[in-house]
């Protein structure tokens, strides 16, 4: 697919840059001819109106080697005048006469252009040689050919070098969507191995109402997680398209941390974590107020699966200048290596074997990462001396 994307890019570019260069050659072609012409036919305009000073000035600057052809009404050579031929056949200038049938035109035969003129007794003929002309379109025309082809390779080796700089981010789209099906198709396998497992087995012991009641808690469980990896799925999937799916109002960013930390409060007790809050008021922001809850919560419930036994978890919010604020939540965990705190950020991401032990299915950083992007703010974690912090800053507004 990306081979075929690549040597389409490069025949359109290619298509592309063909047509301009036809179109830019055939205008410059067509105005030198026009232009050459129309020196040439003003030329002999003037010559027919003062013959004998352009004959006097020959050779002082005379763009075009010509002669002049008086004849009778009855196509009797009357007069040659030139200053640039030697011709004494009558036979041929008669031929020329014959042949020169318009008032002016080209006598390829000879390379001659003539241009007539008809007075009360006589009909003037002038004839211009035109072999520098044709040379000159021959010339540029050669020239112009040399110069597309050239323009031609290097267009097409910067198309190639463009193609696979282009192809990159749809490589990694690519990549990201297969590794995305696969991981997300492994999740989903377990539950459902265990719902059909469980089911299997129900169905082999109808009578065991003991087993059945354990197998169906199973089974709960399994379509709970489920449920919960499709939601979240849906969720990154609206998240993708920012600004559609989000209403964004004037929200108290201090009361949703607050109220969010109190909920979770319980839960750090139970596991014996020691919490610490320190919350500025009324800091107030611009967005969805169901959806920053959310990030919030995000961040409380990776503490609350990572903290280490009898650890603590910090949650701050304050405020770093007039613009902006930072919510940071931090717990006492296994330490996450430098390279991998912006792909913890990534769907399905998981530092460590540890990590895969507990609940969930490793989309809820992911989640937090679009939220932020959907509010115009900046996400990211550091982990120093076995604690790990998790950041995000937005903007905010003091008179909402």
């Amino acid at each position: 697919m990306l081979k075929k994307l690549k040597i389409r890019f490069v025949l359109i570019n290619l298509f592309i840059v063909f047509v301009m260069l036809s179109i830019i050659f055939t205008t410059i072609l067509g105005f030198t001819k026009y232009n050459l012409i129309k020196n040439s036919i003003e030329f002999m305009d003037d010559i027919s109106d003062r013959p004998i000073l352009l004959l006097k000035q020959a050779g002082q600057g005379v763009q075009y080697p010509f002669f002049i052809v008086d004849v009778s009404e009855n196509k009797a050579i009357l007069k040659v005048n030139t200053g640039y031929y030697d011709i004494a056949n009558d036979e041929q200038l008669k031929d020329l006469i014959e042949k020169a049938d318009k008032r002016t035109g080209v006598l390829d035969d000879y390379n001659l252009r003539y241009y007539s003129e008809k007075t009360q007794n006589i009909e003037r003929f002038i004839f211009v040689d035109i072999s520098g002309e044709m040379k000159t379109m021959q010339d540029l025309t050669q020239n112009l050919l040399i110069i597309g082809g050239i323009s031609f390779l290097v267009f097409f080796f910067i198309s190639v070098i463009l193609a696979y700089w282009v192809a990159k981010p749809v490589k990694k789209a690519w990549e990201q969507q297969n590794v995305f099906m696969s991981d997300a198709s492994h999740e989903l396998k377990t539950p459902l191995t265990v719902i059909t497992t469980n089911a299997e087995l129900i169905e082999r012991n109808i009578d065991d109402t003991v087993m059945i009641k354990k197998r169906m808690e199973h089974i709960t469980a399994s379509a709970d997680r489920m449920k919960g990896l499709t939601n979240n799925l849906l969720t990154l999937g609206r998240a993708e398209d920012l600004y559609y799916y989000i209403h964004k109002e004037s929200v108290n960013l201090s009361d949703i941390v607050t109220m969010q930390a109190l909920s979770y409060e319980a839960l750090f007790f139970e596991k014996d974590f020691v919490l610490y809050m320190d919350i500025e008021k009324n800091l107030f922001t611009l967005g969805d107020e169901t959806v920053l809850t959310q990030l919030v919560s995000i961040f409380l419930d990776n503490a609350y699966k990572y903290t280490t036994e009898k650890g603590h978890i910090n949650i701050e919010l304050r405020k770093t200048n007039r613009k902006n604020a930072v919510l940071v939540v931090t717990n006492h965990g296994e330490h996450i290596e430098k390279e991998n705190l912006d792909k913890i950020f990534d769907r399905f991401y998981r530092v460590d074997t540890s990590r895969t032990k507990q609940e969930g299915c490793g989309l809820g950083l992911a989640i937090a990462k679009t939220i932020t992007k959907q509010h115009q703010g900046k996400i990211w974690a550091e982990s120093i001396n076995n604690e790990n912090s998790f950041f995000v800053k937005l903007k905010i507004f003091e008179n909402l």
